[in-house]
């Protein structure tokens, strides 16, 4: 039996677009902020204290970051409604940025972050002074097995920044997680036009040796 890459390309290449199409969807609108150079669109605002931030170097990716200015003292709130499955469970990533990574007792560095799921707290940090990487990393944080509890989830995220520094936040995402996400149709047709293919290809290498 003679092995013939050339007729299993196509094939392979229906299971790479297979693995494309199932793979995770970020159901976060406007996840990097790159929609506008001159507000937040999909985001919803509260506080008065938020802005788009188009400076490059206070990004994580891209260009843009949600810029939460100093001043607050009651918190400046930024949220989404995420459309969700009810009882799914998701993964949430994010990164937040300090204007002056590593830098510690000085009167603008006490702050509060609180992050909420479905309106309950999943992380409260106090005086974060952290940059993206680098010195004074520890800017990026995870959560998994975060649960909805209907349709629609309230993201939110509330800092309080005093005068004399700010705080960015970057690329927000939000999966389903792997065990629980069900594929998409076109997942299912992709998946069935590659094993068709498989199959073919299978059948006439056996005709063929």
């Amino acid at each position: 039996m003679r092995f013939s890459l050339r007729r299993l390309l196509p094939c392979l290449a229906l299971l790479l677009l297979t693995t494309e199409a199932r793979a995770a969807i970020n159901i976060v609108a406007n996840p990097g902020f790159e929609a506008s150079n001159i507000g937040l669109p999909s985001w919803s605002t509260a506080g008065g204290g938020i802005t788009v931030n188009t400076n490059s170097a206070n990004a994580h990716t891209g260009n843009n970051s949600a810029f939460f200015q100093g001043g607050s003292t009651t918190g400046n709130d930024l949220s989404q409604v995420l459309t969700t499955t009810t009882s799914a469970t998701y993964d949430l990533d994010f990164w937040f940025r300090f204007s002056s990574p590593g830098e510690t007792g000085n009167a603008s560095d006490i702050n509060d972050i609180v992050v909420k799921w479905d309106g309950s707290s999943i992380l409260h940090v106090q005086n974060f002074n952290q940059n993206y990487v680098g010195p004074g990393s520890g800017g990026h944080f995870v959560f998994s097995g975060l649960t909805a509890s209907s349709g629609s989830t309230n993201l939110e995220f509330i800092v309080i920044q005093p005068s004399g520094r700010f705080i960015v936040l970057d690329d927000v995402t939000v999966t389903q997680a792997a065990s629980g996400a069900v594929p998409e149709p076109t997942s299912i047709a992709i998946w069935g036009l590659g094993a068709l293919s498989c199959a073919v290809a299978g059948y006439r290498r056996r005709k063929t040796a």
